[in-house]
């Protein structure tokens, strides 16, 4: 066998190969921060065992190999790759090669000069890659040791801080935060519980609405609690204890001119498509405004996962889901977003702000991690994340077809062909028996619209919008057969405010059917009954007893019964200027059905 001494482990089949056999090799997961090269294929000479004497033949052979061996072996020493020890947990070299091809396909779709990914996988990082340029002008490519702007992923640095501070006994996260000086107004008592949970306007603790303003209020409570700011503890207990070397606490700080020389350029794109030099925004504190890399959110998420900032117990308070004051289980937990797909924890957080965006999931039971960070905002813009599905993001697809949900299913996960017609679209949809994995692909169908939208691709809009319909379209109302229609709303567009009168000869059970856009804290498209003598609400479309209605996650149904006593009501509906029929802004409710409509219940 070929040997290795104690300090430097090479793959053996570089050096000890069957005769005439070509080998592919991975050379990722080398070390802490490998870098992506091609796959080389070698060319392997005979085993020569110890004692024996090589042929004329066979050493004239191994004579000609020489120069071409010592070559590689200087290539793989200047990168990187011999030298380090070989781990256990690198990428093979075909998901490697997957995960690059996809995320480049999809930096060009956004029309985002750059990606930096990387994957870290039992507390390496296994895998890591730029596309594109950091610096378009200097044609600067980005590395794991690029630093970008991560916008909110910053709260997942404050989540730390703060919950070393509730260890200490310094923060209590059920007291007031009028008790730290802060005061906001309110109809309820907001605890620092709620403004680290995004649940704190009204009611507190009531609903989840992800508000970064508020979030930022939280270096108020910080430096009231210690007398010091976010930024100088962040230092302090994060940055120089980790060692972040591409990591600045703002675009502007002092003594991190090193890192900052580096930050990558931010982009917009103007009406032509093209590239223009923009500006990072210059908030920095507990919301927003961090600088690093991947190289560096490895090292960061790698001590957490080993537990070096605060204790297991206290980091499971962030990453489990906060529940509402009427026990619903919410999105967010504390600094960070929290969800189960198909029985794998995801804890999660993205960032979006001006001229950049990113996004960090770890699989904590499977010890995985995806990083990627780009120098626009397109890998956030258009995408909904903040309602707390990661499945939204088409960069977590990538990831998580390729690493985590690949054995999750009765079947393998097939690679749908978006550039196809609509009915070939379809036809590949029917040929999956498993409803999970199409409800994955149904996710993914949804995300490549969303990604034409983003690029302003109107012909893959509309046909993939096809697709859709084709596949998910439902009947309408009609199916509530057998009904007698008392009054019906629908097709409303946008910026309607629409009104249909009915009467009631005596008490009345009706079963009221209606669709539109409502999230937990506001209603844009909507429908309700009011008294038509009093002009009192006594029916009205909510959050709390609607349910998804298929399409993008703000679509929602309602489909329930009320009794109204004897009178005259009026039917109503109201929209918005987004999201409504026949100007859809992401796909619609399965049926397609935009409106409210009361049918006598009585008649089943």
């Amino acid at each position: 066998m070929a040997t290795t001494n104690s300090d430097t482990t090479q793959p053996a089949s570089l050096f000890h190969c069957e005769p005439g056999h070509r080998h592919s090799h991975s050379l990722f997961g080398v070390g802490l921060a490998p870098r992506a090269v091609p796959t080389t294929e070698y060319t392997c000479a005979p085993t020569v065992t110890s004692g024996s004497r090589p042929s004329p033949d066979l050493n004239m052979m191994l004579k000609r190999m020489i120069p071409w061996t010592a070559l590689v072996v200087a290539i793989l020493v200047s990168a990187g790759y011999i030298g380090q020890r070989q781990s256990a947990s690198a990428l093979d070299i075909r998901t490697a090669r997957s995960l690059e091809q996809q995320l480049e396909s999809l930096r060009q779709r956004l029309r985002t000069p750059s990606f930096a990914a990387g994957v870290v996988r039992d507390g390496e990082l296994v895998w890591a890659k730029g596309f594109g340029y950091a610096d378009i002008e200097n044609q600067i490519e980005p590395t794991e040791h690029t630093p970008y702007h991560l916008a909110s992923l910053t709260k997942t640095f404050a989540s730390t801080i703060l919950l070393q501070l509730v260890e200490q006994g310094l923060i209590d996260l059920d007291t007031p935060i009028a008790d730290y000086g802060l005061e906001i107004p309110s109809e309820g008592v907001i605890m620092v519980r709620h403004l680290f949970s995004h649940t704190s306007q009204d009611p507190p603790g009531r609903y989840y609405r992800y508000n970064g303003a508020r979030f930022g209020r939280l270096d108020w409570i910080i430096r009231a609690a210690t007398s010091e700011s976010f930024g100088d503890l962040l230092e302090e207990r994060i940055v120089h204890r980790t060692g972040l070397d591409d990591t600045s606490p703002s675009t502007y700080a002092e003594n991190y001119d090193s890192v900052l020389v580096r930050l990558a350029k931010p982009y917009q794109v103007d009406d032509e498509g093209e590239f223009t030099l923009g500006e990072y925004p210059t908030y920095f504190g507990t919301s927003a405004g961090l600088v690093s890399s991947v190289a560096d959110l490895a090292k960061y998420s790698t001590g957490i996962a080993n537990h070096i900032f605060v204790s297991e117990e206290t980091q499971a308070l962030a990453f489990a889901p906060s529940r509402s004051t009427t026990g619903e289980e919410l999105p967010y937990g504390l600094g960070w977003f929290t969800q189960d797909y198909m029985g794998v924890r995801l804890i999660w957080h993205y960032g979006y702000w001006t001229c950049n965006s990113s996004l960090i999931i770890t699989a904590p039971d499977e010890q995985l991690t995806f990083i990627i960070l780009t120098n626009t905002d397109a890998l956030s813009r258009g995408f909904s994340l903040g309602a707390g599905d990661v499945l939204a993001s088409p960069a977590a697809l990538v990831f998580l077809r390729a690493l985590v949900l690949e054995d999750k299913y009765s079947q393998p996960i097939p690679d749908i062909d978006w550039q196809a017609s609509a009915r070939s679209i379809a036809a590949q949809f029917d040929r999956v028996q498993d409803d999970d994995l199409k409800d994955l692909l149904k996710k993914e169908l949804m995300s490549e619209w969303l990604i034409a939208s983003v690029a302003n691709d109107s012909e893959t809009e509309e046909r993939l919008f096809e697709a859709y319909s084709q596949l998910f379209a439902q009947a309408g109302i009609g199916e509530i057969s057998g009904l007698r229609q008392i009054a019906r709303i629908e097709q409303v567009g946008n910026r309607e405010d629409r009104t249909e009168e009915f009467a009631l000869d005596e008490e009345s059970v009706l079963r009221v059917y209606a669709s539109g856009e409502v999230l937990p804290w506001e209603r844009y498209d909507y429908g309700w009954i009011e008294d038509a003598e009093s002009g009192d609400t006594v029916w009205e479309m909510t959050e709390a007893n609607s349910e998804h209605a298929g399409g993008i996650a703000s679509n929602r149904r309602t489909d329930e019964t009320v009794t109204l006593p004897a009178g005259r009501y009026r039917l109503r509906y109201v929209s918005d200027g987004g999201h409504a029929f026949g100007s859809w802004a992401g796909f619609p409710p399965d049926d397609r059905f935009w409106g409210i409509a009361v049918f006598e219940a009585s008649s089943m």
